[in-house]
C-alpha cells in the first residue's frame, strides 16, 4: 500500500500537497481505521478516482476531469489522454496483467493520484 502525505514544517503553500482519501461505510475513528487497514483507500495530490472494477480482462475506471488516466504493472501497461479542451472521467481497458495494477491519474494542473495495487483475479 501507498501514502501520499506531505511533510511540511511552514505555514506556507507548501502544505495541503498530499494526502489519502479512504473509502469507509461512516465517519467514525473506527470505520475509517478500518478502511484504510483494509486497504480501501488510494494517495492523491487533488484528483479523485471514483470507482475501479475488473471484470476478467476489462478495467473500467472512473475518476474526476483529467488529461490522462493510466493502469501499469511494472513495465506493462496502457493509457487514455484527453483529446484537446475536453478532459477524460473514464476510461475502459483490456488489460494483460498476471499479478497486479495500479492505476494512475493525472489532472489539468499536473496533480496526480495513486490507487494502491489492484489483484488480479486468481494470482497468488
Amino acid at each position: 500500500m501507498g501514502f501520499a502525505s506531505d511533510d511540511s514544517h511552514w505555514s506556507t503553500a507548501d502544505f495541503g500537497g498530499g494526502w489519502i482519501q479512504v473509502k469507509a461505510p461512516e465517519r467514525s475513528p473506527e470505520a475509517i481505521l478500518g478502511a484504510i487497514k483494509a486497504g480501501h483507500f488510494y494517495s492523491t495530490c487533488g484528483p479523485e478516482i471514483k470507482e475501479v472494477t475488473l471484470h476478467g480482462p476489462t478495467l473500467r475506471v472512473k475518476c474526476s476531469p483529467v488529461q490522462a488516466i493510466y493502469w501499469s504493472e511494472g513495465t506493462r501497461g496502457g493509457s487514455v489522454h484527453a483529446n484537446g479542451a475536453e478532459l477524460c472521467t473514464n476510461a475502459e481497458f483490456e488489460i494483460e496483467a498476471r499479478n497486479y495494477l495500479r492505476i494512475q491519474v493525472v489532472d489539468a494542473e499536473q496533480r496526480w493520484a495513486w490507487s494502491n495495487p489492484i489483484f488480479v483475479e486468481g494470482c497468488t
